[in-house]
């Protein structure tokens, strides 16, 4: 069983499918792919910049900085997922296609091996 103190691989697609989301706008209201596309970002977006400046750096500029996720627990269903560090970072990967992202899991743990990348615990 992985060690949940360090950061894991979780499969980006697994996630999408169990909670619903197919596009960028389930994410982000009113955001879409073209949007991002479009926004050639410059330097690193501020605290300040909007959600597509944001989205665009990390679908441009890769990132292995690892997003904060808690998956819940299936028993209280409840309780949805909550990415409560790099929702920016989970996006970008969702329009790259990207199969995995680094996470710092948190949730019941029966539960999060489910969402491992690759599926062998």
């Amino acid at each position: 069983m992985p060690d949940y103190n360090y950061t894991v691989l979780l499969d980006v697609r697994k996630i999408c499918d169990e909670w619903c989301i197919s596009e960028l706008s389930d994410l982000f209201e009113a955001v879409d792919k073209a949007d991002v596309l479009a926004c050639l970002p410059g330097n690193k977006p501020s605290e300040d910049s909007d959600d597509i400046e944001k989205i665009a750096w990390y679908f441009y500029n890769d990132s292995n900085e690892p997003i904060t996720i808690d998956l819940g627990c299936p028993t209280f269903r409840d309780t949805p997922f909550d990415i409560t560090k790099g929702l920016h970072i989970f996006a970008a990967a969702l329009i790259k296609n990207q199969p995995y992202i680094n996470a710092h899991a948190s949730g019941e743990v029966d539960w999060i091996d489910n969402f491992l990348w690759p599926h062998k615990v």
